[in-house]
């Protein structure tokens, strides 16, 4: 038997009634058989079958007082899956579909684990569960995409952040009839797309705050996350939830200056996050503070040695120290540039002072020692110290120093005036710079005799005070002839000594 066809037998009954006017034969009366119906075209919505009689040799019965049997009942409706079919072709019913040899309900072509297996901002991949053992070939639709297997398929134009619902129709078409039937639905969302960056801030930013501008991802969002670090520290967050407009701005406050931080906005719509728009950007540079630990490490007549320490708030890399060395009513001002030897742009920075004092380069990573030499004795120093970074000049350090007395320089011009018969006047001149405490020492030279050129020191008479200028000296003899001598005295030794430039003789005394 012909494993797609189903049969269905009418057994045959004869009976013989018992009738004298009816005369009998040796052939049978009835021969029935069951043939089926040829196939009915196979787009019909169901499967029937029809029963025929075939020609039989006639039954020859004798007349019987018995009544005849009943007739036989009809052959049996098919079921729809055991619908007969015929050399392969089935009629199925409305909601059943061919399947081999046998009709099957539509519901067995539904595919089943839908799943996304790839999910970017405009395109879903999807994969499902197709049905065991169907024999016809299926064609899958999803959003005007068909297919005619489940593996990987990528629907395409999609918009980014919105919720798909993914609904597979399965369809099958037999002899010009089509059968389908819908999936379960699913939910998939596409990812959101990054935003748009309006002032990127490729240079410095301001020392401390930063506006953010950025257009708003195209598709839907549900909000923005931006978030600031600093290596790795969260020093600023906020989400942002407004989609009214295209544009959104924001301001980053309470940043610290030359610092350089990284910051990340994604795109936040449902369960689904953007890939992070990062992008770096550095604050500039605010003055340095004061520097720290400042000492007076060694003080000389000529020199003072001087150390600290960078500031607590540099504010940005340390790139030189001005040294600014001023003392009153002296004109001996003039500053000294501490120069980072690995700072290539600090000429740049400090340009304006470039061509005052002098220039050194040292390693200022660490505390700086420095010695100020070519000083004055004696003479009180007014020292400001400021840190330079990439935004100039920081606040000033200010300290007074004395340097050490020295041994003085000798006064200038001695002269001779008002010469009397027993005193006289000696004027000079203070040396340019008083190198400490000073006494002025005249020393009095007297002849041995009255027409004699060799002398001997008769006094020595001090004055106190280095702005002194003059001194009267008296005691001395008529008519007789004298030297004067100056010098200059601290406490650390005495000048050399200043002579008047030739002998004196003194008047000569009225006579009675």
């Amino acid at each position: 038997m012909n494993p797609g066809l189903g049969f269905c037998c009418l057994l045959l009954f004869s009976v013989v009634y018992a009738d004298a006017d009816v005369q009998t034969s040796d052939t049978p009366l009835i021969s029935s058989s069951l043939s089926p119906s040829p196939p009915s075209s196979q787009n019909s919505p169901s499967t029937s079958t029809t029963w025929t009689t075939a020609t039989s040799p006639q039954l020859t019965s004798t007349p019987s007082s018995t009544p005849p049997p009943p007739p036989p009942p009809p052959p049996p409706t098919p079921t729809t899956t055991d619908t007969p079919c015929y050399s392969s072709i089935c009629q199925c019913e409305e909601n059943f579909f061919q399947d081999g040899t046998a009709c099957s309900n539509v519901s067995r072509l539904k595919v089943t684990n839908i799943t996304a297996t790839f999910v970017g901002e405009t395109y879903i991949t999807l994969g499902w569960t197709n049905p065991n053992d169907i024999k016809p070939n299926v064609t899958y639709t999803v959003q005007g995409h068909s297919w005619n297997s489940s593996m990987d398929r990528t629907i395409t134009g999609l918009r980014p952040g919105h919720v798909y619902e993914i609904i597979i129709t399965s369809s099958i078409t037999q002899y010009n009839v089509t059968k389908q039937v819908n999936s379960t639905p699913v939910y998939i969302r596409t990812y959101p797309s990054q935003v748009t960056v309006l002032n990127n801030p490729a240079r410095k930013v301001p020392a401390s705050n930063l506006s953010l501008t950025f257009n708003i991802s195209d598709g839907e969002a549900s909000c923005y996350i931006i978030t600031v670090k600093h290596q790795n520290m969260v020093v600023f967050n906020m989400t942002v939830h407004d989609n009214t407009t295209e544009t959104i701005k924001t301001r980053i406050e309470n940043l610290e200056s030359a610092k350089t931080y990284n910051i990340s906005i994604i795109t936040v719509s449902g369960n689904r996050h953007s890939n992070a728009l990062t992008f770096p950007f550095t604050t500039k540079d605010k003055q340095a503070g004061i520097i720290t630990r400042f000492n007076v490490t060694n003080v000389t007549n000529t020199s003072i040695s001087v150390s600290w320490s960078p500031p607590s708030e540099t504010r940005g890399s340390i790139i030189g120290y001005s040294l600014n060395v001023s003392s009153g009513p002296i004109d001996q001002d003039f500053q000294l540039l501490l120069i980072c030897s690995n700072c290539s742009y600090i000429q740049k920075t400090l340009k304006l002072h470039a061509d005052v004092g002098m220039n050194i380069s040292l390693n200022i990573n660490k505390d700086v020692q420095y010695t100020i030499q070519n000083l004055l004795p004696f003479e009180n120093y007014t020292l400001t110290v400021n840190a330079y970074n990439e935004a100039g000049q920081g606040e000033t350090y200010l300290n007074r120093t004395r340097t050490s007395i020295g041994v003085p320089s000798p006064p200038k011009e001695l002269d001779v005036f008002n010469i009397s018969s027993s005193s006289v006047t000696l004027f000079w001149q203070p040396a340019d710079h008083q190198d400490g405490p000073t006494t002025y020492y005249i020393t009095v030279g007297e002849a041995t005799h009255l027409t004699s050129n060799s002398f001997q020191e008769k006094m020595v008479v001090s004055v106190s005070g280095f702005n002194s200028t003059s001194v009267l000296v008296e005691g001395l003899l008529s008519y007789w002839k004298y030297t004067f001598n100056i010098t200059a005295a601290t406490p650390v030794g005495n000048s050399s000594v200043l002579s008047v430039n030739e002998t004196v003789r003194i008047q000569e005394s009225a006579l009675g």
